[in-house]
C-alpha cells in the first residue's frame, strides 16, 4: 500500500471492503437459495397435502356410512403419516438455515479483520445513503 498517496491508499481501502463484501454476500447467498428452494419445496408439499386431503374427504362421504369409518382411519394415518413427514420437513429447513448462519459465523470469525472492515463498509454505506433521503 502507498502510504505517500492518499488517493491510492483510498483505493486499496475500497477494494479491500468490495472484496470483503463479495466474500459475505458469496457465503450468504448461497444458503439463503437453498432456503428460498426449500420454502418453495415445503409449501408445494403442503399444497399437495391439502389436495390429498380433499380427494380422501370427497372419497369419504361417496363411499357411504358403512365405508366412511375405514376411509376415516385411512385419511387419519395418512394425515398423521403426511403432519410427520411436514414437521421432518420444517426441521430440516429449520436445521439448513442454522447451518447457513454457523457456516457465516465460521467465515467471520475466520477473518475478523475483513469482517471489521466489511461491516464498517457497510455502515457507511447505509448511513450515506440514508443521509440522502
Amino acid at each position: 500500500m502507498d502510504t505517500k498517496n492518499p488517493e491510492r491508499m483510498t483505493e486499496s481501502i475500497r477494494n479491500t471492503i468490495h472484496e470483503g463484501v463479495d466474500r459475505v454476500r458469496d457465503a450468504t447467498e448461497s444458503p439463503r437459495e437453498r432456503l428460498t428452494e426449500d420454502y418453495a419445496a415445503l409449501r408445494s408439499h403442503f399444497f399437495k397435502l391439502r389436495e390429498d386431503l380433499s380427494r380422501l374427504i370427497s372419497t369419504s362421504f361417496a363411499a357411504g356410512k358403512d365405508g366412511a369409518g375405514a376411509v376415516g382411519e385411512v385419511a387419519g394415518e395418512k394425515a398423521s403419516h403426511a403432519y410427520d413427514n411436514a414437521k421432518n420437513y420444517a426441521q430440516d429447513v429449520r436445521d439448513s438455515g442454522q447451518s447457513a448462519v454457523d457456516q457465516v459465523t465460521d467465515k467471520i470469525r475466520a477473518n475478523p479483520a475483513t469482517s471489521a472492515l466489511v461491516a464498517f463498509g457497510l455502515g457507511y454505506v447505509v448511513s450515506r445513503l440514508l443521509r440522502n433521503r
